[in-house]
C-alpha cells in the first residue's frame, strides 16, 4: 500500500511538472497617458494558455487614478497557426511556435498614439464619426441621438490631440479596433478599425 501510494504521489508530480512546461503565462505592464488627464495611467496585460488543448486567454486592465476604467478578456483559438510552424518560423511544434510568437511580441506594440500631427490623424477622427454612433449604440445602449452627440463631441475634444489608446487582440494574426477614452462618458470606446 505504502508502495501504491508512493509511486501515485510520482505520477501526479510528473504530470504537474509536464502540464506546467507547456503552459503560457506572459504578463506586463505599461504607464502610459490614455485618459489625457497629463497623469500615467497602467496598462496590464495577461496573457495566458494552459496547454496546446486550450485556447489563449487575453486580459488588458487599464487603471487610472486608483481606478479600473478598461477590463478587457477573450479566449483566442490558436491551433491553426502554432500547429504549423511556417506560421511562426524558428520553431518546430506546438509549444515552441506558440512561446516564440509570444516571446516576440512586444506588449507595448497593444498600446497605440496616433499624433495630432500625422497626416492619419484627421482620417482616423473622420472614420471615427461615421462608423462609432452603431458602437455607442449597440454597446452602449444609446439613442440615436445621444450616439450622435457623444462621438462628435469626442471628435472635436481629439481634433487637436494625440489619439492613445489600447489595440485589443482578435486572433493570434489580427487585432481588433482601437479602444479610446471618452471622458465624456468615463468609458473605452471602438475608435477605429484598421
Amino acid at each position: 500500500m505504502r508502495s501504491m501510494n508512493k509511486t501515485l504521489l510520482t505520477i501526479i508530480c510528473l504530470l504537474l511538472v509536464v502540464q506546467t512546461a507547456h503552459s503560457l503565462e506572459r504578463r506586463g505592464t505599461i504607464q502610459q497617458d490614455l485618459t489625457g488627464d497629463g497623469d500615467l495611467d497602467q496598462v496590464g496585460f495577461l496573457v495566458t494558455g494552459p496547454d496546446n488543448n486550450h485556447d489563449i486567454t487575453w486580459k488588458i486592465t487599464v487603471h487610472s487614478s486608483g481606478r479600473t476604467l478598461f477590463n478587457f478578456e477573450k479566449s483566442i483559438g490558436t491551433k491553426s497557426c502554432f500547429d504549423d510552424p511556417e506560421c511562426v518560423g524558428n520553431c518546430t511544434d506546438y509549444n515552441s511556435c506558440r512561446d516564440e510568437w509570444f516571446d516576440g511580441l512586444k506588449l507595448s506594440t497593444k498600446v497605440f498614439t496616433v499624433g495630432r500631427t500625422e497626416s492619419r490623424h484627421s482620417f482616423m477622427l473622420e472614420v471615427f464619426k461615421q462608423v462609432a454612433p452603431r458602437y455607442y449604440i449597440s454597446k452602449l445602449n444609446f439613442t440615436e441621438q445621444e450616439a450622435e452627440a457623444s462621438v462628435n463631441r469626442l471628435a472635436e475634444h481629439l481634433a487637436d490631440k494625440d489619439i492613445s489608446g489600447v489595440i485589443l487582440p482578435d486572433s493570434i494574426l489580427t487585432s481588433a479596433p482601437l479602444m479610446v477614452y471618452d471622458k465624456f462618458n468615463d468609458v473605452f470606446v471602438s475608435f477605429y478599425a484598421p
